[in-house]
C-alpha cells in the first residue's frame, strides 16, 4: 500500500491535507489517534469525508483521547491497540493508499513501527519524501 504519514494534529492541519487525502487512489483507509485537547470531533468528520474507512486507535500517553470518546457520534471502526491498527489496514488496503495522522506522537511511533513490523512492499511518504520502500 501507499502509506501517507501526516502530523495532522489539530483542526488547521486536518482542512491542510484534506485535498491531498482526495487526490489518493480507492481503497483509501485512514488511522487516526488525537489528544484530548485537541477538536476531535471536527477533526474526525472532516477526515470521514475523504477517506472509505476511519480507523480511530490509541496509544500509551496520559494525554490521549480514547477510543470510546473518539467514536462518539460518529461511524468508525475502533481499534485500541494503535500497531494492531496498522497491521489492520495493511492487510485491508494493500492495494490502496493508508493515512496517518493525529497526534505527532502515535505518527511519529507509526514511522518507526511501519518498516519493523509491516510486511507488505510499501511506499512511506513523510512530507513528501520516501522515506521506506
Amino acid at each position: 500500500p501507499l502509506i501517507i504519514v501526516d502530523g495532522a494534529h489539530n483542526q488547521h492541519g486536518v482542512s491542510a491535507v484534506l485535498d491531498s487525502i482526495r487526490q489518493l487512489p480507492h481503497p483509501k483507509a485512514v488511522v487516526a489517534s488525537i489528544l484530548k485537547d485537541k477538536q476531535y470531533q471536527q477533526m474526525l468528520r472532516m477526515l470521514k469525508s475523504v477517506s472509505d474507512e476511519l480507523i480511530v486507535t490509541e496509544f500509551d500517553n496520559y494525554r490521549v483521547t480514547h477510543t470510546d470518546e473518539l467514536a462518539k457520534d460518529i461511524e468508525v471502526t475502533v481499534i485500541p491497540d494503535w500497531q494492531q491498527a496498522l497491521e489492520y489496514v495493511e492487510k485491508k488496503y494493500e492495494d490502496g493508499s493508508i493515512v496517518l495522522t493525529g497526534s505527532l506522537y502515535f505518527v511519529n511511533s507509526s514511522i518507526l513501527y511501519i518498516p519493523l513490523n509491516v510486511s507488505a512492499p510499501k511506499s512511506v511518504i513523510v512530507n513528501d519524501s520516501i522515506v521506506s520502500s
